[in-house]
């Protein structure tokens, strides 16, 4: 701009679809610059996209169900069948993905991950619980057998009990596994207890069927003192606890605590092991053999079950995962 507010101007226009170019001198003697209305907000640069959160639910069967993971923009959020206040994962012709979600927001986030990421996943971190391997668990008191698979779980709840006997409601969250074949196994869980409304225990039932099948063992730890117990239950819902007593191991809320279940067909051996995390590793703090005089059926499939009740709502236990392993005979 020169001295004289003048300035010279050559400038291609477009109107109405026609190009014009503008030459001359503009006077800016008597621009004014005037703020009228607020602040014109400056735009946000672009953010940087997020990556979905890695999966922490989801249990994804070994070899699949046969859907198609390659179409994944079509994979859909349902509710289970058996378990209807869970969610499941399907294709677009309904056939399982993942299942045993225990929110809808976290399977469509099992979606969004897997959207952008290898499936089935390869790569030890990003595989979800329940999808190979121990489960997260490492190797149970016993080593598995040579060449067996290790079976997953299934999770029920958290949800509401109410009993039969008309005691009041309680929390409770399982996990399951069915149909097994082996009759020498160990049932191995991690779990972690946080609040409770009640004293109760971290049950274990394996050794035969929950509802058929002259019942199985019901073995567990106590949770506010740590009672490490051998039982049965051999019609559901009649149970006998505690018919053979092992130590105390002390109070296991907000502890990170491992439990097996062992099982032999020979004597009809049981084993309660615990493991802690310090230096004594798995220790066997009680076993028996026909203990309750209980009489499984062993010509069906076992099933094994691990049970909480008496959490407070909202702070429901962490059952890190639940798996059966193989073991050879005594």
């Amino acid at each position: 701009m020169s001295q004289n507010n003048k300035a010279s101007l050559e400038q291609d226009v477009l109107i109405d679809g026609k190009k014009y170019k503008l030459t001359g001198n503009v006077d800016f003697s008597n621009l004014q610059i005037v703020k009228v209305g607020g602040d014109v907000p400056v735009p946000d640069p672009e953010p940087t996209p997020v990556d979905p959160a890695k999966p922490t639910e989801g249990t994804v069967k070994p070899g699949g169900w046969n859907a198609d993971l390659v179409n994944k923009n079509a994979w859909n959020v349902v509710n289970m069948r058996d378990f209807p206040e869970q969610f499941k994962v399907v294709d677009a012709a309904g056939k399982n993905v993942a299942t045993n979600f225990t929110k809808e927001e976290t399977a469509k986030g099992f979606i969004a991950y897997f959207l952008t990421h290898e499936f089935p996943p390869t790569n030890a971190p990003d595989v979800p619980p329940g999808t190979g391997g121990g489960g997260g668990t490492g190797d149970g008191p016993y080593p598995q057998k040579a060449g067996s698979q290790t079976l997953q779980s299934t999770q029920r709840g958290p949800t509401t009990r109410h009993y039969a006997s008309g005691k009041p409601d309680d929390e409770t969250i399982e996990k399951n596994v069915k149909d097994i074949p082996f009759r020498n196994y160990q049932f191995i869980v991690e779990t972690t207890i946080k609040e409770m409304e009640h004293d109760d225990n971290i049950s274990l039932k394996f050794g035969g069927q929950h509802t058929t099948g002259n019942g199985w063992w019901d073995t567990g730890v106590g949770i506010y003192d740590g009672q490490t117990c051998l039982g049965t239950e051999p019609d559901h819902p009649e149970t006998h606890l505690c018919l053979v007593k092992g130590p105390k191991i002390g109070d296991i809320r907000n502890k990170k605590i491992k439990m097996a279940g062992v099982f032999f067909e020979k004597n009809d051996h049981i084993e309660l092991w615990t493991n802690l995390g310090d230096d004594k590793g798995w220790t066997k703090q009680v076993e028996g053999d026909h203990v309750g005089n209980l009489k499984p059926d062993h010509s069906k499939n076992h099933e094994c079950q691990q049970r909480i009740d008496g959490f407070k709502k909202g702070s429901v236990p962490d059952l890190h995962s639940a798996v059966v392993q193989e073991i050879d005979a005594i």
